[in-house]
């Protein structure tokens, strides 16, 4: 095992893809070491490990792309420093709260599902979002954009979901999976032309 990774990134400052999927690296400091190095990174796999703390990457300001499923995460700290953040996968970890993305405006994908999550209101009026997948949680209710937006897909199968009212304004919506949940009416679909 791996444990000291600053040799390896020494150089790397301006590598701008990483993959360290299947590293099974857990703590921040091991991360730490990987990115101080590596600032210009603009896509990064380091899913399944056993990451619990995304906070070294606060100083890889230049992802656009981040890969974090199947790990021990029950935090999202730091994920708001990354202004340029389009593509978040989180899905398989043990988070219950992502208020703090209530800031990351520019995702356009978003999974987190199979995680702790009880609402995921935090995302109303985040209208770039095209695909949210938050599937196998205990939401209750799906955001809400009031001024419509770019979603094509959502996912939130397998959560306590008991309307789909607030979807009636997406214009550009094209699959709406929401199996297994609490549905009394889904009627307001009707009104997303691309359904």
């Amino acid at each position: 095992k791996v444990t000291d990774f600053s040799f390896m990134f020494s150089n790397c400052e301006g590598l701008d893809t990483l993959d360290v999927a299947g590293f099974k690296t857990s703590s921040a400091t091991d991360l730490q070491s990987m990115f101080e190095y590596c600032t210009a990174l603009t896509k990064l796999n380091v899913s399944y490990n056993s990451v619990v703390d995304l906070s070294p990457l606060a100083s890889c300001t230049n992802l656009t792309w981040l890969h974090a499923g199947n790990n021990s995460i029950s935090t999202v700290t730091a994920v708001d420093q990354l202004p340029n953040l389009q593509y978040l996968a989180l899905s398989y970890n043990n988070i219950a709260d992502i208020a703090i993305l209530k800031n990351c405006t520019s995702l356009t994908e978003l999974y987190i599902s199979n995680n702790l999550l009880t609402s995921v209101t935090a995302l109303n009026d985040h209208t770039k979002l095209q695909v949210l997948d938050f599937a196998h949680n205990d939401d209750h209710e799906v955001p809400y954009w009031q001024n419509g937006g770019d979603l094509r897909i959502i996912d939130g199968s397998y959560n306590r979901i008991e309307s789909v009212d607030t979807l009636w304004n997406m214009n550009s919506l094209t699959y709406v999976y929401m199996d297994y949940n609490e549905l009394t009416a889904v009627g307001n679909l009707a009104k997303c032309p691309n359904l």
